[in-house]
C-alpha cells in the first residue's frame, strides 16, 4: 500500500468548517513560540477575523488545549494528524517526493507554509521564505542545516504559487539568487508585539543599560559589539553596561567566550515581556549590529517607544526602520560602532520622541493580514 493510500485511511482531521479553509501547515506552533510560531499564529488569527475559514495542522504530538487558546478564540480549526502518519509523512520527505500535502492535512482552499519549507499540494500553495541567511552568509548558521535550509527554499521556488517575504530587501534577495519572477512574490511584513506596561515589582537589570535583544547567534555581530563596548570610556563603561538578552544560538559560545571576565557585560536569558517592557523603559539604548536579518523585530519594537536605537546600515535594517534610527553604523567595523553608541548617549528620550512623532508605523498584524488576504484572493481568479 502507498503512503498516499496510508494517510488517505488513517487522517485523523478535527475541523468544524463546512468548506476547504486557508490551512497553515502548523507544525512550528506545536512548539514554544518563537518569532516563525508567532508570525503564523497571528496571520492565521488575523485572517480569521476577516471572515475567512483558517485552520491549522498541528503536530500529532502537540497536547490539546496546550497554549492554542488565541487561536481557537478567533475560530482557527486545529487538526492534528495521527503520530504513525506524520512519521510516514516526513520520512517521505526526506527520501523522495511525498504525496499531496492534503493526504496529511485534510482538504484545503489554500496551503500556506509559514516556515522556509514546502510539500507537494493539489490546492494552491503560498510558502514564505523569511531570509537567504544560508546563501547569503552561510558563516552564521551550521552547516548541516544551511544545506537542508537551501534545499527547502529551493523547493518552494520550485513548487509555490505565490511566496512571501517579510521585506522588500529580502524580496530582491529571492529574486536576484533564484531568478524568481517579481510576479510571484508579495510582501507581508511581520509585526512588533505590543509590550504590556512595566509592572511595579518588575526587576530592572540595571538602568541606563546598553541592551541587544535576539537569539545570541553569529548573525547578531554580538562579538564586534563587546568589541565596541570596551572601547568606550571606563566611565561610560561603569554607567551603561552591555545587557545581552536571549537565549542561545548558533556561534554563541563565542559570544559568552568573548564576555569572560567582563564586569560590564552580561548576558540575561528568560526575560519575559513585562521585564523587556521594563528594561525598554529604563534602558540608555538598544544596539542592533546585526550582519543579516530578515526582517528584525527588536529595533521596530524600538521605535514604537522613546528608546534611543543603534542599528548596523545593512538595507534591511534601513528598510524596517525607515531610516529613523538614531544612528546607523557599520557593523564590521567596532570603531564605528562605538561611535554610533557614544553619539547616541548624548541624546535625550525627549529628542527621540520628538524625532519620531511624525512617523506611524505601517506594522500591525491586522494590515498584514489583509495584504495576505488579498493575495489568497488573487489565486481564486
Amino acid at each position: 500500500m502507498c503512503l498516499g493510500q496510508v494517510c488517505a485511511q488513517s487522517m485523523a482531521v478535527t475541523s468544524s468548517l463546512d468548506q476547504p479553509p486557508v490551512l497553515f501547515e502548523g507544525s512550528v506552533l506545536s512548539l514554544r513560540r518563537t518569532g516563525v510560531a508567532q508570525y503564523a499564529a497571528n496571520l492565521a488569527i488575523g485572517l480569521a477575523r476577516l471572515g475567512l475559514p483558517v485552520a491549522t495542522l498541528l503536530s500529532a504530538k502537540d497536547v490539546p488545549g496546550s497554549y492554542h487558546d488565541d487561536l481557537e478564540a478567533a475560530g482557527v480549526a486545529l487538526r492534528r494528524p495521527k503520530q504513525l502518519l506524520e512519521k510516514a509523512y516526513w520520512a517521505a520527505d526526506r527520501l523522495w517526493p511525498p504525496p499531496a500535502y492534503e493526504h496529511l492535512a485534510g482538504p484545503a482552499r489554500v496551503l500556506l507554509f509559514p516556515n522556509n519549507r514546502s510539500f507537494p499540494t493539489k490546492a494552491p500553495q503560498i510558502a514564505t521564505i523569511h531570509d537567504l541567511v544560508q546563501l547569503l552568509h552561510p558563516d552564521c548558521i551550521d552547516p548541516g542545516w544551511a544545506t537542508r535550509v537551501e534545499a527547502r527554499v529551493r523547493h518552494i521556488v520550485e513548487r509555490a504559487d505565490v511566496i512571501l517575504a517579510d521585506t522588500h530587501t529580502v524580496a530582491a534577495e529571492i529574486q536576484e539568487a533564484y531568478g524568481v519572477d517579481a510576479s510571484r512574490i508579495a510582501i507581508v511584513p511581520c509585526a512588533p508585539a505590543v509590550l504590556p506596561k512595566p509592572r511595579p515589582g518588575d526587576r530592572v537589570p540595571r538602568p541606563g543599560a546598553i541592551i541587544a535583544v535576539g537569539t545570541l547567534e553569529r548573525r547578531k555581530n554580538l562579538v564586534r559589539l563587546i568589541a565596541a563596548h570596551r572601547l568606550l570610556s571606563p566611565e561610560l563603561r561603569q554607567d551603561h553596561p552591555l545587557l545581552l538578552i536571549g537565549g542561545p544560538g548558533y556561534g554563541s559560545e563565542e559570544i559568552v567566550a568573548a564576555i569572560a571576565g567582563d564586569e560590564h557585560i552580561r548576558i540575561e536569558r528568560g526575560v519575559d515581556q513585562h521585564a523587556l517592557a521594563a528594561l525598554f523603559a529604563s534602558a540608555a539604548m538598544m544596539v542592533q549590529p546585526s550582519l543579516y536579518e530578515g526582517f528584525g523585530m527588536p529595533p521596530v519594537e524600538a521605535l514604537a517607544t522613546t528608546l534611543p536605537l543603534v542599528c548596523s546600515n545593512i538595507p534591511v535594517l534601513v528598510e524596517v526602520t525607515f531610516g529613523l534610527a538614531d544612528a546607523y553604523v557599520d557593523p564590521y567595523d567596532p570603531t564605528d560602532i562605538a561611535r554610533g553608541i557614544s553619539e547616541v548617549l548624548t541624546i535625550s528620550r525627549a529628542e527621540v520622541a520628538a524625532k519620531r512623532a511624525a512617523h506611524t508605523s505601517p506594522y500591525s498584524w491586522e494590515h498584514s493580514a489583509e495584504l495576505l488576504k488579498g493575495v489568497i484572493e488573487s489565486l481564486d481568479r
